[in-house]
């Protein structure tokens, strides 16, 4: 049940953190 947005939602807060990440290694 929902498997799918979990994975999605999951996705979508690693790909901001290392988002995140990145811009405090550029700094």
């Amino acid at each position: 049940m929902e498997q799918n947005s979990v994975s999605k939602c999951l996705a979508f807060i690693c790909m901001l953190y290392i988002a995140c990440v990145h811009t405090e290694a550029l700094k």
